[in-house]
């Protein structure tokens, strides 16, 4: 046979192998996510139209965040509470608005910040929290929580104000007709909904590689820290305080792009500050770092002056800042990482939470 010949056969079986060994992992781990994964009926949430979800009212089971499982429970308008007989009935003087650090992905209710603060005030708290909100989630909830009555007419709302909700604005939330809906959602192909709906948080082994190639990854510019709080650093989600906008607008932040994003959670804050007002309540803005900005300096935009200048734009009430304590911790040994952090994610420990508690309470109860 001719070596052109030979070498075109060979390439060939090389990428038919390749080609039927990516089908064949692919296969495997769609069987395997739907033998091992969890019945979707099982965990709290209500996926609705258009990416849109909340949480099942009265739910009493389990929610999963990794290869953990916690317990969780919601009260009747699907808000994540304690057991029902810790729960203070009477309508909430303190409402927390946020994504997964607020609504708790660490563990059970007296493990998360908001669960311990609900602990230690004598009146009724409200976590309205879900994983992956931002503020055009958080004005929604709120208007829903005003609508239901839940507030005393004196009411105090704590957002937190996460690092990715600049992405979230930018690339993933936009106004819907009722709710909230996904720019993915939009044009995506009944295939690709059906894939969302049947496998919400992704396939089970592509998952494990996908980590694992975060966790070998150094974090860019290097940063001094361990392997896995380095692998943290250097997602693009926390990026924007010390990386090139146009590279992140370029490959993850559009369609809004970093300005963008940051430009959206103005003007929904706006909003919901003055509906706030309106209705006998007040806005604080609560802020807390993740390891990227305890591992880079931020040398494209400080998020807790950022968001104090946003604070006097809108008329919130104050900055909760917890970035101080959290540097003081990380100066205080090499083991802050492993101390505050789930190992391998960018979510508190039971640790981390408590030092969020310390805030809120130095800061608001006061």
């Amino acid at each position: 046979m001719h070596p052109f010949l030979r070498a075109v056969k060979t390439t060939a079986l090389v990428l038919l192998s390749i080609f039927v060994a990516l089908l064949l992992f692919v296969v495997l781990d769609v069987a395997y996510t739907l033998a091992t994964g969890q019945d979707q009926k099982a965990l709290p949430y209500d996926r609705q139209a258009g990416g849109w979800y909340q949480l099942r009212p009265e739910f009493s089971g389990h929610d999963q965040f990794g290869g953990a499982q916690y317990a969780v429970y919601t009260d009747a308008d699907g808000y994540r509470a304690g057991p029902p007989a810790t729960r203070d009935s009477g309508p909430a003087t303190t409402l927390f608005l946020g994504d997964s650090f607020t609504y708790g992905v660490n563990g059970p209710w007296d493990e998360i910040f908001v669960g311990m603060y609900a602990q230690a005030v004598p009146e009724p708290v409200i976590n309205a929290g879900v994983s992956s909100y931002s503020p055009t989630a958080y004005l929604h909830v709120y208007r829903k929580a005003l609508q239901q009555g839940r507030l005393a007419p004196q009411h105090r709302v704590v957002i937190g104000l996460d690092i990715s909700d600049v992405q979230d604005e930018a690339a993933i939330w936009t106004d819907g007709p009722e709710t909230p809906v996904r720019y993915s959602h939009l044009e995506k192909s009944a295939l690709d909904l059906w894939f969302d709906r049947t496998f919400p948080h992704g396939l089970t082994l592509w998952g494990m590689v996908e980590k694992g190639l975060k966790t070998l990854k150094r974090p860019e510019g290097g940063a001094g820290a361990d392997t896995v709080a380095g692998a943290m650093a250097a997602l693009d989600r926390s990026a924007f305080t010390f990386r090139d906008w146009d590279k992140l607008d370029a490959r993850s932040y559009a369609p809004l792009g970093v300005a963008g994003g940051l430009a959206r959670i103005e003007a929904k804050l706006t909003t919901l500050s003055e509906l706030a007002r309106q209705n006998g309540g007040e806005v604080w803005l609560l802020v807390y770092p993740w390891p990227a900005q305890l591992v880079h300096d931020s040398t494209q935009l400080h998020w807790p002056d950022h968001v104090r200048t946003l604070c006097a734009r809108i008329a919130c009430a104050g900055v909760v800042d917890a970035f101080p304590a959290f540097e003081a911790a990380r100066a205080a040994g090499p083991d802050w990482y492993e101390t505050l952090f789930l190992q391998g994610d960018v979510h508190y420990s039971k640790a981390g939470n408590a030092l969020i508690l310390e805030v809120l309470q130095e800061t608001l109860d006061r």
